[in-house]
């Protein structure tokens, strides 16, 4: 079956001369057809509605939704990067033709979990987690950042760190309360590690370049160069997360925090520091003294 890119070329020649600017539009852009809605297209394109969904049909899809779901599934086919605009996510979407078969289906959605983790092994640098490591290390202050999913592996980050004997702070970028609280402990004695997925959230990149200016070591883990937060990262950690039906999948993701972990702790066996002496003072507190 031809892909929406191979089906849009075929079909070019036979559309009226509105469908072949809606077409030239897609071709341009195949990331923000992805979730770009109806009306936005419409607008962009300057034809109608009804003109883009005649549109729809001539390509052979069901419905304006579909013909969104053939631009993701291409996009990650091609392993490019999505990028969605904020607050443009709708329920997953699936094509009746791909319910047919529910096993393969979901066998597909298992080999692409596959491939995004080869791909992620593929360019990992082991000197960069090393480099991450490091810049953990070095500074007084850890403050890890991020919203949405990002907040699980902001979790899971703060209580390997706690682990390690390391102290941060959790900001959610969505909860103001929760950023105006950290910003006084930002200078350069603090890094900042900030997590970013698609969609890209403003308050989370204002929070790096706020850190950036202060002189704050800031280190990014996010999907790829095209991240808002790149302009103010020190050092970056990429990670594909881009997934058919969802918006984001953690796996390679939840894997970079448990390699970066990882590397910490070698960092940490190689010097003679000792991060774990308060820990140790608390709990003798509760031992029993009789």
């Amino acid at each position: 079956m031809l892909d929406v890119i191979q089906n849009i070329h075929e079909k070019y020649a036979g559309m009226t001369k509105k469908q072949k600017d809606i077409a030239a539009f897609m071709l341009a852009d195949p990331e923000r057809m992805s979730f770009i809605t109806l009306k936005e297209l419409s607008a962009a394109t300057h034809v109608s509605e009804m003109t883009v969904l005649n549109a729809c049909s001539y390509l052979g899809y069901a419905n304006f939704n579909d013909l969104k779901y053939q631009f993701r599934k291409y996009l990650l086919g091609s392993r490019r990067i999505l990028v969605q605009k904020d607050n443009a996510h709708q329920h997953p979407y699936v094509p009746s033709r791909e319910l047919t078969d529910r096993e393969s289906f979901l066998q597909q959605i298992c080999n692409e979990e596959l491939a995004t983790m080869s791909s992620y092994f593929a360019q990992i640098s082991m000197e960069q987690y090393f480099e991450a490591a490091r810049m953990i290390l070095d500074k007084r202050f850890v403050v890890l950042c991020g919203r949405g999913v990002s907040m699980q592996l902001i979790d899971f980050m703060s209580m390997r760190l706690a682990i390690t004997g390391i102290p941060s702070v959790s900001v959610n970028t969505e909860l103001n309360d929760t950023i105006q609280a950290a910003l006084p402990m930002i200078g350069d004695d603090t890094l900042l590690m900030v997590f970013s997925f698609p969609d890209y959230y403003f308050m989370t990149t204002a929070l790096a370049q706020y850190a950036h200016q202060k002189g704050a070591a800031v280190l990014g883990v996010t999907d790829g160069p095209r991240s808002d937060i790149i302009p103010f990262c020190d050092l970056a950690l990429y990670c594909p997360t881009n997934t058919r039906l969802f918006l984001n999948t953690l796996s390679s993701a939840m894997v970079l925090t448990n390699i970066l972990s990882s590397a910490i702790s070698i960092e940490l066996s190689m010097e003679s520091r000792d991060l774990s002496a308060a820990s140790r003072e608390f709990s003798a507190l509760f031992e029993d003294k009789g």
